[in-house]
């Protein structure tokens, strides 16, 4: 099974937990089985009992069995919950690190909350019902068999006739199992663009009340609930149709058993006891009677899930795995490149060299490509036609990854923030050898030390999830101050200075001009005094 398979490389990193666990159900099962075969016992006792001497041992063993009952229950719950949690962890770990190596432009297809749903919740499914499986087939084998041949010592007669609305259940599972497969999925698809839409409502609050379009995105959040309403109520008409059937053909072999019974005890072919122990052992074989066939709705609900996050693990990663890091970058080569977005055509033949110890300025009006052409130099957007090369190499043989993180910064025009402290926006996993005076001069350059000294915590003060408490210049300065003590061979700036003062914009083209003899620097900008201070200015 394809699932179980998947999960597995999971599984088997934790598998001492993960036995002790199974091992820890098959005995809470078999206390079951023990528990109502000492029940039986004790009743058939009770009624030829010509005194109560043995009720106080009865009652001991039978306290000793519950609570130990009780305690493994207590303790598989608190394993489950560790090992169920840390496996769906793990897993999603893995997709995000696949979605990282993804082509951007694939993922810009994507509406992100829709794929964090995806990935949330279909891995708890998937964990889930892996862990259920192993062990509910396991136990539910011993425990059917188990209680099968108990009562075939019982009455074999009884038991065969039992036996017999397995074949109903069959029927039951074969007529059901194409419906709830199809009508599953759909569920799933719509929950998730159901959610995507829930999660814009948030995502867009500011925008809503800016443009006071309230009534546009009610509207949008209610069709998308009318549409996950629709095929949730689909789908809860066959699972539910699905489980009364299972849920009358229990009441039927309840009814049989009764009626069967009460008459063997009144002619005398079994006791009471015999009653007891046999309708609970009977209760336990049909419900992992129905456990197989149930397995086939979880298994269902569970292929969904699988089949969604395969189709996320298939999409094709950048190919690094045979590529080569740079050790610095000296030249940067554009040859015919053309690229376009699906029919509109954003960049045409279009041929350039950069070369270290010189400043580039890139200008041109908006939609000319300008953000498309930083994305195409740092391997970002692959071309439809062209090269790009770095000291001769095409990129296609280079490890852009490992580059980027060396060799390349960059300075968004919308600099992003993570919801974290000023020092980690600032270093970003780059600072732990970085001198603090180093720190302290960049500050300086970009005249961020004050703002930092009023703030209660310093640097340690946390930036808020959208960024609310600093303004935009702030924003600017995070980013360029996360630029220059990263320090690479290629700094790319995009609009680095649109939110800040003349005196903070002179001061980072003088730090700028004092460092370009090391580096391979481009600055998409609009500003006179920014594009004037560089060697080459490219015009698109």
């Amino acid at each position: 099974m394809h699932i179980i398979k998947f999960c597995f490389r999971y599984i088997k990193r934790d598998m001492t937990r993960f036995v002790f666990y199974m091992s820890s159900i098959v005995i809470s099962a078999g206390m079951y089985i023990l528990i109502a075969f000492f029940t039986g016992q004790f009743i058939d006792r009770l009624i030829h009992a010509q005194t109560s001497d043995f009720l106080f041992m009865f009652s001991v063993v039978f306290i000793l069995m519950n609570l130990t009952k009780i305690l493994l229950g207590y303790i598989n719950s608190i394993v489950y919950a560790k090992f169920y949690y840390d496996q769906t962890y793990l897993m999603s770990r893995d997709i995000i690190r696949h979605i990282h190596r993804v082509p951007i432009l694939q993922l810009e297809k994507m509406d992100s909350a829709y794929l964090k749903q995806r990935i949330s919740q279909d891995n708890g499914t998937i964990i889930n019902f892996t862990i259920n499986t192993v062990t509910g087939i396991t136990t539910n084998v011993i425990t059917f068999f188990v209680s099968l041949a108990i009562m075939f010592v019982i009455s074999w007669q009884i038991s065969l006739i039992l036996s017999s609305f397995g074949i109903i259940y069959a029927l039951l599972f074969i007529a059901f199992k194409s419906p709830l497969y199809n009508k599953g999925f759909d569920l799933k698809e719509e929950q998730g663009f159901y959610f995507s839409k829930m999660y814009e409502q948030l995502n867009y609050a500011r925008f809503v009340k800016i443009h006071s379009v309230g009534k546009i995105f009610k509207k949008r959040l209610h069709d998308a609930y009318e549409a996950y309403r629709i095929v949730m109520l689909r789908y809860t008409r066959v699972s539910t149709l699905f489980s009364s059937l299972d849920t009358l053909i229990l009441t039927f072999i309840s009814v049989f058993l009764f009626v069967i019974f009460g008459v063997n005890i009144v002619n005398g072919n079994v006791t009471v006891g015999d009653f007891v122990i046999f309708t609970a052992l009977s209760t336990r074989m049909v419900s992992s009677l129905s456990y197989f066939f149930k397995f086939g709705e979880t298994y269902q609900d569970a292929l969904i899930s699988y089949n969604r996050v395969d189709t996320i693990l298939k999409w094709k990663e950048e190919d690094t795995e045979n590529n080569v890091e740079a050790p610095e970058i000296e030249d940067i080569k554009l040859t015919d490149i053309i690229f376009s977005f699906g029919e509109k055509r954003i960049i045409n033949n279009l041929t350039l060299n950069f070369q270290k110890g010189n400043s580039y300025a890139i200008v041109g009006e908006n939609g000319k490509g300008k953000s498309t052409l930083i994305n195409i130099l740092m391997g970002v957007y692959p071309v439809n036609t062209g090269s790009v090369t770095y000291d001769g190499n095409s990129i296609t043989s280079l490890d852009m990854e490992a580059i980027r993180n060396l060799h390349i910064g960059v300075v968004e025009q919308e600099p992003i923030l993570l919801n974290d402290t000023i020092y980690h926006n600032i270093y970003l996993g780059h600072g732990d050898d970085i001198p603090d005076a180093i720190l302290n001069y960049v500050l300086e350059i970009l005249d961020f030390k004050a703002f930092i000294h009023k703030q209660e915590k310093g640097i340690q003060t946390v930036i808020s999830e959208k960024s609310t408490n600093v303004s935009g210049g702030e924003k600017q300065k995070i980013a360029l101050a996360r630029l220059f003590l990263k320090d690479p061979d290629v700094m790319i700036l995009d609009e680095p200075t649109s939110a800040l003062d003349e005196r903070t914009t002179m001061n980072i083209l003088e730090h700028l001009n004092k460092i370009k003899k090391d580096k391979i620097i481009i600055i998409v900008s609009h500003t006179p005094s920014v594009i004037e201070r560089c060697d080459v200015v490219i015009k698109l």
